[in-house]
Order: C-alpha cells, then sequence, then structure tokens
C-alpha cells in the first residue's frame, strides 16, 4: 500500500563518529562518504524513496565507548570488540514497570531447517564458529560499543538487572544531540558468513505513523555509506524490511516481522557474504518468508558480495522517517535492547555449538 506522504528522501548522512566524540552532521557536505539517499520505499513492492524529516542516517551514537576495531570486519586477521562479560543469558524473566506489557520470553521452535527456505530452527553440534561479540549490558554500562549515546536502565531489562534504552526525540533539530540516542557497533571479524542475534522491544510512549511510512528504523545492519552501498534496516510501523546490495534495492517488503506490539522479541540475522549468499530474518525462532506483489520474497538467495565492503556494521536505532507533517514524533520514543550476540566463521572468538545459516549457534 502506498503512502499519501512519501516523497524525496536526498539527504546528508553523518558517518559513524569516533569513541568520545560528537556526530559531525552538516547540510551541504561535499563528501561522498557522507551523502546518500536512503533508498526507502513508499509502499510494498515500491523501491521509491520515502521522504525523511531526519537527515541525520543512522543517527548520533556518540559518547561513552570502547575499542574500535580498524578497518572492515570481513578482512583476515581484523581485531574484535572483546566482550566482557561471556556469560550466558540467563533464563529468568522481569516486569516491565513502564507500561502494561509483559516481558515473557518466546519459547524456541524445534523446526527442521536444513535449506534456505526453511522456516524454523534445527538442533545443532560443535560447529567449530565462534561466539565474536556478547552484551547483555549486565555491567551497567555500554563500554563494549564503538560509540554509544544509549541508557542502562534497570525498568527494562529482558532478564537479569540491565537493558539498554535508545530514544528518538522529534521535537530537536536533525543534528541535535538528542535527536537519536543510540548505540553503534563498527565492526566484528568474519570470513563469508555471520549470524547477529539480539532481543528488542518497544516502550509504549513510541509513536505510530500511517502504514506505508517507516517511522523509527529499529536499526541498520550496516548502513549504506559504511559499507558501500550495502544495508538492512527494519521499520517500527508496520515493519518494513528494506535491503540494498551494493546501492541495488533488491527487497522491499511491508508488514514483513511486524515488531509494533510493545513485546520483547528475539531477532536473528544470518549474512551470508558470496556471490552464492543469502540474508535470511527470524522472530522468535521463526524465519520470514514473506513476500510481495512484484514476487520479491524472503529469504533472499542472491549475490550479496558484489563489492567488497562488508556488511559488518550495527546501528541501534537508526533515523526516524517521513515526510514532514505526515509522521511527526514526540520527545519520548524509546526502546530497548538485551542479549546481543553475534556468531561468525572468525577463529577469533568463543567457540559455538550449532549453525549460523539455521540461526542455531549457541555459546559453547
Amino acid at each position: 500500500m502506498g503512502s499519501s506522504c512519501s516523497g524525496p528522501d536526498d539527504q546528508e548522512m553523518a558517518s559513524a563518529t569516533a569513541p568520545g566524540t560528537s556526530a559531525a552532521d552538516s547540510e551541504g557536505s561535499t563528501d561522498p562518504g557522507l551523502t546518500s539517499g536512503d533508498g526507502e520505499p513508499s509502499g510494498t513492492g515500491d523501491t521509491s524513496d520515502n521522504g525523511s524529516d531526519d537527515p541525520s542516517g543512522p543517527g548520533d551514537t556518540s559518547g561513552n565507548a570502547s575499542s574500535d576495531p580498524s578497518g572492515p570486519g570481513h578482512t583476515s586477521g581484523n581485531a574484535s570488540v572483546d566482550p566482557s562479560d561471556s556469560s550466558d543469558p540467563s533464563s529468568s524473566t522481569s516486569t516491565d514497570t513502564t507500561d502494561s506489557s509483559s516481558t515473557t520470553v518466546p519459547s524456541s521452535t524445534s523446526t527442521d531447517a536444513t535449506d534456505a527456505g526453511s522456516t524454523g530452527h534445527s538442533g545443532g553440534g560443535p560447529s567449530g564458529y565462534t561466539r565474536v561479540f556478547y552484551d547483555g549490558f549486565e555491567d551497567g554500562t555500554t563500554n563494549q560499543w564503538t560509540s554509544s549515546s544509549a541508557d542502562v536502565t534497570t525498568t527494562q531489562p529482558l532478564r537479569g538487572t540491565y537493558a539498554a534504552r535508545s530514544n528518538w526525540n522529534g521535537l530537536v533539530e536533525w543534528n541535535h544531540p538528542e535527536r537519536i540516542r543510540g548505540l553503534h557497533l563498527a565492526s566484528w571479524p568474519y570470513s563469508q558468513e555471520f549470524l547477529v542475534r539480539f532481543w528488542l522491544r518497544l516502550d509504549g510512549d513510541v509513536d505510530d505513523t500511517p502504514y506505508g511510512t517507516a517511522g523509527g528504523k529499529l536499526f541498520r545492519l550496516p548502513f549504506s555509506n559504511d559499507r558501500d552501498g550495502n544495508e538492512i534496516y527494519w521499520s517500527s510501523s508496520h515493519a518494513d524490511i528494506f535491503v540494498l546490495v551494493d546501492d541495488d534495492p533488491v527487497r522491499s517488503i511491508w508488514g514483513c516481522g511486524d515488531l509494533s506490539d510493545r513485546e520483547w522479541h528475539q531477532i536473528e540475522i544470518y549474512v551470508k557474504d558470496a556471490a552464492d549468499g543469502a540474508l535470511r530474518f527470524w522472530v522468535d525462532d521463526e524465519e520470514l518468508t514473506c513476500s510481495n506483489s512484484s514476487g520479491d520474497s524472503f529469504p533472499y538467495l542472491g549475490d550479496t558480495h558484489r563489492n567488497d565492503a562488508g556488511w559488518d556494521t550495527f546501528y541501534w536505532p537508526s533515523n526516524w522517517s517521513g515526510a514532514d507533517g505526515c509522521c511527526d514524533h514526540d520527545a519520548d520514543n524509546h526502546m530497548y535492547l538485551d542479549d546481543v550476540e553475534i556468531f561468525s566463521d572468525s577463529p577469533i572468538g568463543d567457540l559455538a555449538n550449532g549453525a549460523l545459516a539455521d540461526g542455531t549457534a549457541q555459546a559453547g
């Protein structure tokens, strides 16, 4: 369904800020690395640009940060972000104290998944894969991230004591440091494959936006300016999942993987960075097999290595998108993040069990 408020989305976008610095967003930048259209679809199956009131791209995540891995993570020998807490997530849950939604964790399914078209998870044994990043925020900080302006809070944990909290503030200018508060991980080590897993929840204060408009982009993995045209983003409003490969909008599917119910949801993204590549998505252990009227569907199977840019950058969240007057939002639009894990085929990290391609990888 198209949107009456779609429009051009040509805008200046900031690259990731270095630890301890502020964002360098500036209108009229001539740096090609900071200038990009968002490529956001205006409706189901439509890959035309959608308007945005936020030209800041992935957002300002400046603030406290730890080590910044050098170079693309898919380069052999690249350093990883060293997690200080490598313990596995516990099984306990907590009660949300800011709205009436429960934080019950959905149970896993055991559906067999033996190929790229399967719809569930299968079991797995020792694999040779490794877990290269983990943060459950139980140290009360966001120090494991390259840069951060997110809070660590006790009011919305999935389990344990802490979770990270982001915010979109629609009442300040696009380049104000409070416009987007969140996290950025610049890279991680992998050769060809990795699996990103995390738990995410929208707060009850997140403003709804009309169908066919993205609203808040829940995350970007990566951001096209960081990785030469490679990009995945997932929107808050009616779940638009949008995929660019080397600046080619290969998928735009609306109503796929809706996360707007204010419950905790586990998100998993598998990337095979190769000519015979794959992009697969799961929500609460169920693989997304959505399609649109143009015949596009998930999983995406095809060439994901058209450039040598890689896929290893994570922004949480990204900008709030919608033409002026269409998708305005107020000062409080919070989201929560917990139990972030990244597994890959790198020899660097903690040994893992299971597989990457079917989403079953677990810390050993």
